[in-house]
């Protein structure tokens, strides 16, 4: 290997094995979504939740040394949520994270702001950095937080047959 400085000076070629180096240019195996305890919707995955304060936990993986953020728009305002070191561990060769009720910044976006029901949902992503500097976001997912239970319109009776009764 051969070096150059911006003056024109080369320096002297070398060959040593020490040399080596790996450039890094992506945040390699990043996952996250909302954990599997808080999504309570009929389907799994679909991020409907009947939580909305300190129950509700995202989790996910991604390299060793890497960072996530969770990033979560309500009320037209962003709010970044992290995990406390405490919340990253490695698990088969991977570092898996949660953000919860103890992340940093978590009251801020989900406690303060009393989010509640809300159809159209509340759009979220995950921005993921690596040690190298390197850093990529996940596609965005829709938060939908329903606490109310199912209201009854009508009932719908059905006329029976009228039995004749008969005494022993």
């Amino acid at each position: 290997m051969v070096a150059t400085d911006q003056a024109g000076n080369v320096s002297e070629t070398v060959s040593d094995a020490s040399t080596y180096f790996t450039l890094d240019t992506q945040v390699e195996d990043t996952q996250g979504a909302l954990a599997a305890t808080s999504d309570t919707g009929e389907l799994q995955n679909d991020g409907i939740t009947r939580y909305s304060d300190q129950q509700l936990s995202f989790t996910g993986t991604l390299e060793e040394g890497a960072t996530v953020k969770l990033v979560i728009n309500i009320d037209g305002i962003a709010y970044t949520v992290t995990p406390t070191e405490s919340q990253y561990s490695m698990v088969d060769g991977k570092r898996v994270w949660t953000i919860d009720k103890d992340s940093s910044d978590f009251a801020a976006a989900f406690i303060d702001n009393d989010i509640e029901n809300n159809s159209d949902g509340y759009s979220y992503h995950f921005e993921y950095e690596d040690v190298a500097g390197n850093v990529s976001s996940s596609q965005e997912q829709t938060l939908v937080i329903d606490t109310l239970a199912p209201f009854v319109t009508s009932l719908g009776l059905t006329e029976a047959p009228i039995l004749p009764c008969v005494h022993k």
